[in-house]
């Protein structure tokens, strides 16, 4: 391509792999004496190992993790130090180190040592042959292109983490009635007390599982006798740990089907039933569940080391349940009945004597209606990332390949 220079990393680039700070003074924390980052090496890239006041590197640098995540990169703006097998490129030449670090990350594959633990080396690294626009003004113009759109996904990620913690704190007080659904407050004679599950709002019911749902089998199928089509699909344990999250809309999830001769003795599911996974590797795991909802004409069941639940009684809306199973009373009722060490599990007679309160009908609505609008906020916020990811993909096999030119 016109304009355009193939060169090996080593040809533009210093690199020193970083190491012990000697009697370097640091800190675990930032303060006005040790304000530089000293980085590590880590499965996160980005990990700060702690703050020195004699940084031994100077900012407009690109650093490559040599173990862990091997070969990922990141642009440092700012004077560092850097020790654990992270490797640190300096500028020879006048180049746009942010340029190069959207390079290494999108273009660049890494050969790895194929003896001991899997590592990559500075002498590696120099060999390693980028094709570059040989303008700088180019790969600037590129580099802030993919720098807006990133700017753009972290603003959209710092929005639903917010999202995020503003439904965290009330789920934790609507669903306790410490909160109104009209944001005011209970007062203290405004709850009963009760023996087994605490303080709990006037009007509201407490009721153990099994008053309130009855239990159901579930198949006991592997993920190898799924397929991708079929006539009834099948929920898996796992998918509820990995994909899932409070609702389940079968309308818009993708599920594995099951061959329609395994599933006679098994009942279809409905809508407002809850499914809970009864076993996980990780203690908090146990317990994950989803709500049913949108089933439509859709024939599901529910399968291994799941349990079935549905309700016997009109006490709970469908959309409700899967908010109020996930009190944070409950959860510590569920958790302690969890058993296990390395794999834990609860059982369906200790799921079934787990407390579970009950607002009255009208404020269900209410607290349905809150919790669901910062849902549906944060679902969208989500699939704003997607389309942004999708266009700095575009960008990326465009714009860093030289496929369109930046426009002068």
């Amino acid at each position: 391509m016109e304009g355009w220079k193939e060169v090996r990393i080593g040809d533009i680039f210093e690199i020193k792999a970083g190491g012990d700070l000697q009697e370097e003074k640091y800190s675990p924390c930032r303060t006005e004496h040790a304000k530089w980052a000293i980085y590590a090496n880590s499965l996160e890239n980005k990990g700060l190992y702690g703050y020195t006041s004699q940084p031994r590197y100077r900012g407009n640098a690109v650093t490559i993790t040599g173990r862990g995540d091997i070969g990922h990169a990141e642009f440092r703006d700012e004077d560092f130090d850097a020790i654990v097998r992270l490797l640190v490129l300096l500028p020879k030449v006048d180049v746009d180190c942010r340029y190069i670090t959207y390079y290494i990350n999108s273009l660049v594959h890494f050969p790895k040592e194929s003896t001991g633990v899997p590592q990559l080396t500075a002498p590696k690294v120099k060999r390693i042959k980028l094709n570059l626009p040989q303008l700088k003004a180019e790969q600037t113009a590129i580099a802030n292109i993919l720098s807006k759109v990133d700017e753009a996904i972290t603003s959209v990620q710092n929005s639903i983490a917010a999202a995020e913690r503003l439904k965290k704190g009330l789920m934790q007080n609507l669903l306790t009635g410490k909160m109104k659904p009209d944001g005011t407050f209970r007062k203290s004679d405004e709850f009963y007390f009760d023996e087994k599950f605490g303080k709990v709002p006037i009007g509201w019911e407490v009721k153990r599982v099994d008053d309130l749902f009855d239990f159901y089998p579930t198949a006991s199928y592997s993920r190898s006798m799924l397929s991708d089509n079929g006539d009834c699909k099948y929920i898996h344990y796992g998918d509820i740990h990995t994909r899932f999250h409070t609702f389940l809309d079968i309308s818009k999830e993708t599920l594995p089907y099951i061959n329609k001769d395994l599933v006679k003795k098994f009942v279809y599911l409905e809508n407002g039933d809850v499914i809970i996974s009864d076993t996980s590797e990780d203690y908090e795991g146990v317990g994950k569940l989803v709500e049913i909802v949108n089933l439509g004409d859709s024939k599901v069941i529910s399968g291994l080391h799941t349990l079935l639940l549905r309700p016997k009684t009109d006490k709970y809306i469908n959309g409700f349940k899967g908010y109020i199973f996930n009190e944070e009373r409950v959860r510590l009722e569920f958790l302690k009945y969890v058993t296990g060490i390395k794999v834990y599990s609860i059982s369906k007679n200790s799921l079934a004597k787990v407390l579970l309160p009950i607002p009255a009908k009208q404020e269900q609505e209410a607290i349905k209606s809150k919790i669901d609008a910062i849902n549906n906020d944060i679902s969208s916020s989500k699939t704003i990332i997607k389309r942004l990811e999708r266009l700095k993909k575009s960008l990326i096999q465009n714009l860093l390949t030289g496929k369109v030119k930046i426009q002068k």
